[in-house]
């Protein structure tokens, strides 16, 4: 280890001393080879490429070769010129985020000074990556009705990702989200914390397979969003978006609300208002430019289920500067400011109990800051530095701040809402990377880089609300007073470094790399480091082979290690700040008798032999140009994760018990925490696999043995290359299996799963709750010729979710405290699957161009058939009780959102 350690250092000193290095890449690069009609290279031939702010030049070398490196993503026209040869032109050269485009060219001797535009396109296949991505452009964003009002849904657009679970990670926690290189992840546990307008994007990346060694912080996808920015030329949008309850249909069926009455309604938007002004353009041409947004949204619906409205009220405003003072430099200075606050939001209770009375309000303002430089030496070397973070916080606040009554005999809820949260988060990050090109044995681009990230973390929780207890009860009786919250800090250490090489000889191209993440997680209060896992040294190994010689089909291999981004719930418990768990008892009179310390507020142990989360990832890809514009790629994926973190009680002791499974009137085997009084201080957070359940003689119960698997074949077929057609159509076949859910944050971090043998081990392993059998994802665009209308459609159809029914059993059959703890499922995980869903949405815009202008009106039909597909169900056997109604199991509980008609109108320029 230490060798290897010398080696990565030495390579990154040898990096740093040749100016070279890129991290998180925003940019894209363009080369190609320039021949005369016989196949002789021709150097000296000036290469010109032009975008919206400005132009750059570069010549060929003695093999005819030019390039341009840190290019922003976007079209461009490049033009090649040469003495005694006619001009050539493309005007079509697309670049993409972290892709290199290739664009060829072969001159004709000409004694006339004459351009000739060359129509084939570049091709749209980048020969050397090992990574397989998918690109969301402006144009697709545009004319499909594919609308997140946050952005952060738009990663499930992509081919195998789905309820924000990539290629089988953990669901909306295991994924690194770029904003313009600003992560934005909440540093607690890894979800979205940062919302931003949709047409703020100019382009997004959504990948994770095949990732080089300068991406981490994942086991799940990347997405990569770049944001729009000004250019020489003014432009600007105004847009509005628009709905109401008249606009929207019912698709809740009588046969569903027979099974359960409180669904109610359908799903629908009962008033929706969406304005954006954005306006960019020059300061000084070719040298200083500007853009700026403004959004105010606004959306009020009804949910399905008990709640009758929720709304999400955020104004947002942006501003980007970009200065390019000179050729080789350029300097960004952007910003967001956002006010986001929400009404009717789900808090303690379950979202299919939750009524109005039971929800929360939202206050959570934020500010991101963005600060980047490029420099580019010649040809050959890039430079760029970037500085950026967020401030904010959410606050939620019950509407009812009451205390509420839990019945565990039939899982109801009554009373008020409980879920008073505060948190408080902070996120800064440095990051200085460097691309060098050489040549020896082949072409090389070596990249380098570091990065140092500081976050902190504050969670005030008391979840049952100001008045710090529930109520509970059984049968009606209530028992007991329940107290419990916290409040718990963090900060996130992390220092990462990286090393790789995209190593190209003939037709195959290598690339290898190797990423060191350092992490460390500190409490604040203690004023020390309690998280100290083991350095995560993350090597990746791809290769590319150009079948065909003409950069337009490749067969692409990968195996890599991904590691989880810092995330305080890893630790925080580790740290000052719990409550006691109090049980006091209610006596028939309604007094009060003594108090109980159930689990005692105690700082848990931590292991100081503790791994950090990873995922290996084995894949293997073809992808090829069937003709101008149109791509198919092919990709089998192979995922496995490790290193899980969670609580265990150290010194539990277990005893087997017979219980009978009420499903199938078999006995079922569960097990009586025997020790309680003496080891319910002995939580302890660690790697759960191998630690041993046993009973009070010492013998083994069972082994903790964590798994989850992916396994998927992805195909795409894409065209966004054509002036009237663009589409892209993928299927994937997979399958994500386990006995760690990918969904939900206690499956992933700070969970109850792995306390007692009930719900580590019994029928634990199974298909996950994010495994989709089968996904297909269809998103067209047309443009109707003649009239100027845009036709645009999207359709998704997906296996419905696997769940597995559930037992919750008493205190008294298990000796665990809170119900969570006494849930035994029935049936072997993902053992029952939901409804296969399908769901066409559908875009119609009608447009008028006047010089430079560009005005449209549409309509958005979400659901056009208005399926009311059932999409979630009711898993507690026999049954539950919602809204004061007997619920069974199986009873539906969420319905797709119904048919909903949204009009808008816009002005570009």
């Amino acid at each position: 280890m230490k060798c290897i350690a010398r080696l990565f250092g030495l390579a990154f000193a040898i990096a740093l001393l040749a100016t070279s290095a890129q991290a998180q890449t925003l940019i894209g690069t363009v080369e190609g080879k320039v021949t005369d009609e016989q196949g002789a290279v021709l150097p000296g031939v000036t290469a010109t490429l032009t975008g919206p702010r400005g132009a750059q030049t570069a010549v060929s070398d003695e093999r005819g070769e030019y390039r341009f490196i840190g290019v922003q993503p976007g079209t461009y026209r490049l033009k090649v010129d040469l003495q005694g040869f006619s001009a050539q032109e493309r005007n079509d050269v697309k670049v993409d985020i972290g892709k290199t485009t290739a664009a060829d060219f072969t001159m004709k001797v000409s004694a006339l000074s004459e351009t000739i535009e060359v129509r084939g396109a570049t091709s749209s296949v980048d020969v050397r990556s090992s990574a397989t991505d998918t690109a969301l452009s402006n144009n697709l964003l545009q004319f499909t009705p594919l609308y997140s009002p946050t952005s952060t849904d738009l990663l499930d657009a992509a081919p195998g990702i789905n309820s924000g679970s990539a290629y089988g990670a953990q669901g909306d926690y295991g994924n690194a989200l770029l904003l313009d290189g600003v992560d934005t992840r909440d540093p607690e546990g890894g979800s979205a914390w940062t919302f931003f307008n949709q047409n703020l994007i100019e382009e997004i990346q959504i990948g994770g397979l095949g990732a080089p060694a300068e991406y981490g912080g994942f086991t799940g996808g990347i997405i990569n969003t770049i944001t729009r920015s000004g250019g020489n030329a003014f432009s600007g949008l105004f847009s509005m978006r628009y709905t109401n309850d008249s606009l929207a249909s019912n698709n809740v069926s009588s046969d569903v609300l027979a099974q359960n009455a409180s669904l109610g309604a359908a799903d629908v938007t009962k008033k929706l208002t969406d304005y954006t002004v954005q306006m960019g353009g020059p300061i000084k041409q070719n040298k200083a430019f500007f853009f700026a947004s403004v959004q105010r949204y606004s959306a009020e619906t009804d949910p399905s289920g008990p709640r009758t409205t929720s709304q999400d009220i955020s104004p947002r405003v942006n501003a980007k500067i970009t200065l390019q003072p000179t050729a080789a430099d350029s300097v960004i200075l952007g910003t967001q400011y956002d006010s986001y606050n929400v009404k009717g939001r789900v808090g303690f209770w379950p979202t299919n109990q939750a009524g109005d009375p039971q929800t929360v309000t939202e206050d959570a303002p934020e500010w991101v800051w963005n600060a980047q430089w490029r420099r580019v030496f010649g040809s050959n070397s890039f430079l760029e530095t970037k500085f950026t973070g967020y401030t904010g916080y959410y606050y939620l606040d019950p509407i009812d701040p009451s205390p509420f009554t839990f019945d565990a005999a039939t899982n109801e809820y009554s009373g008020g809402g409980g879920g008073q949260y505060y948190a408080d988060r902070s996120r800064n990050q440095v990051q200085v990377a460097f691309t060098k090109y050489a040549e020896k044995y082949g072409k090389h681009s070596l990249k380098f880089g570091a990065e140092y990230e500081r976050s902190h973390v504050r969670s005030q929780y008391q979840p049952y609300g100001p008045a710090g207890f529930y109520t509970y009860a059984y049968g009606g009786v209530p028992l007991y007073r329940e107290n419990y919250g916290y409040d718990i800090q963090g900060d996130n250490r992390r220092t990462s470094a990286y090393a790789q090489d995209q190593w190209s000889a003939g037709r195959a191209t290598l690339n290898i790399g190797l990423r060191l993440d350092h992490i460390r997680g500190l409490s604040p209060v203690l004023d020390q480091t309690v998280y100290t896992p083991k350095a995560a040294w993350g090597p990746r190994v791809g290769i590319a082979y150009d079948l065909t010689g003409k950069n337009t089909s490749v067969l692409r291999a990968f195996w890599g290690q991904y590691y989880e981004g810092a995330a305080s719930a890893f630790y925080t418990a580790a740290t000052p700040g719990i409550q006691d768990f109090v049980q006091t008892p209610i006596n028939e009179d309604g007094s009060l008798g003594t108090p109980e310390v159930l689990t005692p507020g105690i700082t848990y142990g931590i292991s100081n032999d503790i791994k950090h989360p990873r995922t290996d990832e084995f894949n293997l890809g073809f992808e090829t140009q069937i003709m101008r514009g149109m791509r198919f790629t092919a990709t089998g994926i192979w995922r496995n994760t490790t290193n899980f973190i969670n609580n265990v009680i150290a010194g539990a002791q277990f005893s087997p018990v017979t219980l009978e499974n009420g499903l199938t009137g078999q006995p079922l085997t569960g097990y009586f925490w025997e020790n309680q009084d003496t080891s319910n201080d002995t939580f302890f957070i660690r790697n759960t696999a191998g630690f041993q359940y046993v009973t009070p003689d010492g013998s083994v119960i069972a082994t903790a043995d964590p798994k989850r698997n992916y396994k998927g074949l992805m195909l795409v077929l894409s065209n966004n290359r054509s002036n009237r057609l663009g589409y892209q159509f993928s299927y994937v076949l997979s399958k994500a299996e386990g006995n760690v859910d990918n969904s939900g944050f206690g499956n992933w971090l700070n969970g109850v799963t792995w306390d007692s043998p009930n719900t580590a081990i019994v029928n634990t392993f199974g298909e996950l709750t994010n495994s989709r059998r089968h996904e297909v994802k269809a998103y067209v665009t047309y443009r109707v010729p003649r009239i100027d209308v845009m036709l645009g459609g999207n359709y998704t159809g997906l296996s419905g979710r696997p769940f597995t029914p559930f037992q919750q059993f008493s205190n008294s059959d298990l000796n665990l405290p809170s119900s969570s703890r006494r849930r035994i499922l029935l049936l072997p995980r993902g053992s029952v699957r939901n409804d296969f869903s399908n769901q066409v949405d559908l875009r119609a815009e009608k447009a008028f161009a006047v010089d430079t202008h560009r005005f449209g009106v549409y309509a958005d039909i979400a659901n056009l058939f208005n399926n009311g597909t059932v999409i979630t169900r009711q898993t507690r056997y026999p049954s539950t009780v919602i809204s004061d109604q007997t619920v069974p199991y199986l009873a539906p509980t969420e319905v797709l959102g119904a048919r909903q008609v949204t009009f808008g109108a816009r002005w570009m320029f």
